[in-house]
């Protein structure tokens, strides 16, 4: 839906998010989405649906899940249930942004 821009440090809009994913899988595959906390990756499910994607789950509360009293995300999310995380992307495994 988004990528990082080094440069800019912000998250920039994929123009061709739908067209990235319907080149990638099939009406019929299984899409998992998933971000930091669950909002821009229900909104990739949402539009994921609208192209008529069937199989479309979004992971609620994302990563790194809510923010706690002091504001830290420790609430839910995928790290704070102890499921395998990382910060370290492998480029080989990245989506990479369109030159």
């Amino acid at each position: 839906l988004r990528f990082w821009d080094e440069r800019t440090h912000k998250l920039i809009p994929n123009e061709d998010f739908i067209e990235d994913l319907k080149s990638r899988f099939k009406p019929n595959d299984l899409l998992l989405f998933i971000c930091r906390s669950g909002g821009r990756s229900l909104k990739a499910a949402r539009l994921a649906l609208e192209a008529s994607f069937t199989h479309v789950i979004n992971i609620k509360e994302g990563f790194e899940g809510k923010k706690d009293e002091q504001g830290l995300r420790t609430v839910n999310g995928w790290k704070n249930r102890h499921l395998p995380y990382t910060y370290k992307i492998d480029p080989q495994l990245a989506y990479p942004k369109k030159q």
